[in-house]
Parts: C-alpha cells; sequence; structure tokens
C-alpha cells in the first residue's frame, strides 16, 4: 500500500491515492475475514523514498521530512 492512502499528500494524485486506500481497506476486510480460518493478512505503507516516482522526496527531502512522524525519508538500505 502507501501513506498515501492514509493520510493527505499535498500532490494531485487522485487515482494513486484512491487505488492505495483501496488496498488498504480491502486488506482489513480480508483480515477480518480470514482470521477465523488462521490466515494472516496484512500490507505494508511505505512514506516517503527518494525516488524517480517520488522526485519531491528525491529533490526536497528536507522539505518532505518535515510533514513525517520519524522525520526522515526512507533510504535504498
Amino acid at each position: 500500500a502507501s501513506i498515501d492512502g492514509i493520510s493527505v499528500n499535498p500532490q494531485e494524485t487522485y487515482s494513486y491515492a484512491a487505488s492505495k486506500a483501496g488496498l488498504i481497506q480491502l486488506t482489513r476486510r480480508m483480515a477480518l475475514r480470514l482470521a477465523q480460518d488462521r490466515i494472516v493478512v496484512s500490507a505494508i505503507a511505505p512514506g516517503a523514498f527518494a525516488s524517480d516516482m517520488n522526485k519531491l522526496a528525491r529533490d526536497h527531502g528536507d522539505e518532505v521530512k518535515e510533514r513525517i512522524p520519524a522525520g526522515r525519508i526512507g533510504t535504498p538500505e
């Protein structure tokens, strides 16, 4: 999933945010239903990573990390 499915991103990435929110809700729904069958369902929602896909984090990491509770952006390591 993505953190954009949980909180509002300042970029106008409507379909991306909507699809990630949908994935998060689907994960919750499946986890609730499948728990009775002892099946664990989970997803991760990473935050910002400096990349070609996230040029804002790549080019303006200091500004982006100010909005992140951990105060940092992700690295490839």
